[in-house]
């Protein structure tokens, strides 16, 4: 049999891109053009896809469980601290006042501990053991009838830690405004008038946490002292040292009566109305749906045209 000429098998071997007039799909990769002509002669599928996509988007929002958002705004406590004016003796009960832990803002550490210990695992453990909130935050695998889990095995059964780690990725949400200072702590759930209670029993309950500290810090810079006063001989040292006491007193003595000690509750969290729930937002989900729908459609084009260009080139 005789060979084709040369020219003829070079020019067999080079792959030819279609032109946008061409059935898209039939050369060798979908260019812009293809896509542009796909869409031109797919446009009611586009369409429809947009459509049905929207209409999906819409009865997934509203059969998403509605979560709501509580909140409180609380500004951090400012105190005038347990430092006194040393004098002359500065050198000598400087080293004496850091180790007894003598000279932090109201006992507490400020703001950024009290944020820190609100966040903490071992805090929001004994939040979560006080008010029994394993089974409501895992209200798929409790049942309320026989008031137990259900669960197939007791690896499924949620633990303390799973209980915390959820409050920390979806429940609890902490908000430190570096310019204000206020501090905005959130609560998203499903009940809004639980998640009103508790953001403000975080709140309380931290405010009681961090007085706890503070009194107990107190109670054991106070004997440190005293027992230095003892050891004390110049007269000097000895009113130093009484003046230092006498600041830890004043701490104690405020952090006894003053029931907001970390935070200053300024706005408190109040259950949102039935129709203010932050998720699911319709129009996002309406959205979300259109174009899943476009992309699926244009998909679906581009692949029929595709099929049906090899098939009429006897592929």
């Amino acid at each position: 049999m005789a060979q084709a000429p040369e020219s003829e098998r070079s020019a067999a071997a080079v792959p030819v891109y279609l032109l946008p007039a061409d059935p898209p799909g039939s050369g060798e990769r979908l260019t812009l053009a293809h896509v542009v002509e796909i869409v031109r002669r797919r446009l009611r599928w586009i369409i429809a896809g947009g459509i049905l996509g929207a209409v999906a988007g819409f009865g997934a929002a509203l059969l998403m469980t509605p979560i709501y958002r509580a909140e409180t705004i609380v500004a951090p406590r400012k105190f005038e601290g347990s430092g006194v004016t040393l004098g002359n003796l500065g050198a000598q009960l400087g080293g004496l006042a850091a180790l007894a832990g003598v000279g932090l803002p109201g006992g507490a550490g400020g703001k950024a501990e009290s944020l820190a210990v609100l966040n903490s695992y071992g805090f929001l453990a004994r939040f979560v053991e006080r008010h029994k909130l394993l089974p409501v935050l895992f209200p798929k695998r409790w049942d309320a009838s026989r008031d137990a889990w259900d669960v197939e095995r007791p690896s499924q059964i949620p633990t303390l830690s799973d209980g915390v780690d959820r409050m920390r990725k979806k429940v609890l949400f902490l908000k430190d405004d570096r310019r204000t200072a206020l501090v905005t702590v959130a609560i998203e759930w499903r009940d809004r008038a639980l998640a009103a209670q508790w953001a403000n029993a975080l709140v309380d309950e931290l405010n009681a946490e961090m007085r706890t500290r503070a009194i107990a810090d107190s109670h054991r810079r106070i004997e440190f002292l005293n027992r230095e006063l003892d050891k004390a001989t110049s007269v000097e040292l000895r009113e130093a040292i009484s003046r230092l006491t006498e600041s830890e007193i004043k701490t104690a003595m405020v952090a006894n009566v003053q029931q907001e000690f970390a935070f200053e509750v300024l706005d408190e969290a109040v259950s949102p109305d039935p129709d203010k729930y932050v998720r699911p937002n319709p129009l996002l989900t309406i959205a979300a749906g259109g174009t899943l729908g476009v992309v699926g459609a244009l998909v679906l084009a581009a692949w029929l045209t595709r099929r049906r260009a090899r098939h009429s080139a006897g592929r």
